[in-house]
């Protein structure tokens, strides 16, 4: 199978990573918890966090809609959740889940200045239903 496990959400595939001797750690997420990547991954670039994060959250979304209880670990602490699956970001990013009354929840991924004071948004995401004929 080339190195990559066909049975993660995200397969990580050798080599993306900026550093892969960071990635020689297999992840081994706690009972019950998704495994969204094979091993650990170090997003340190604002690049490598809008080209990898958004799969990963992808399938942390899709796992939220059957796993209530993954949504509401999740929903509480979105980055620790995440660090406990194998993904980490840099402390100048902030994942927040967002969900209002009656929507769909949101993920929305932000880069803070040093100070804290301001933010801008990286990327989100949200899941979409769509039926065709």
């Amino acid at each position: 199978m080339n190195g990559i496990d066909r049975r993660a959400l995200v397969p990580f595939i050798p080599g993306t990573f900026e550093d892969p001797e960071k990635n020689r750690d297999r992840v081994a997420p706690e009972s019950g918890l998704p495994v969204l990547v094979e091993q650990v991954a170090h997003l340190n670039s604002n690049e490598d966090i809008k080209k990898y994060l958004p799969d990963i959250l992808g399938r942390a979304l899709a796992h939220m809609w059957i796993d209530e209880s993954f949504r509401l670990r999740f929903a509480g602490n979105p980055k620790q959740t995440l660090e406990a699956l194998g993904v980490f970001l840099p402390s100048s990013i902030l994942v927040d889940y967002v969900q209002m009354a009656r929507s769909r929840p949101q993920v929305v991924v932000y880069h803070c200045t040093g100070d804290g004071r301001f933010k801008t948004r990286l990327l989100y995401l949200q899941l979409v239903m769509m039926a065709g004929k």
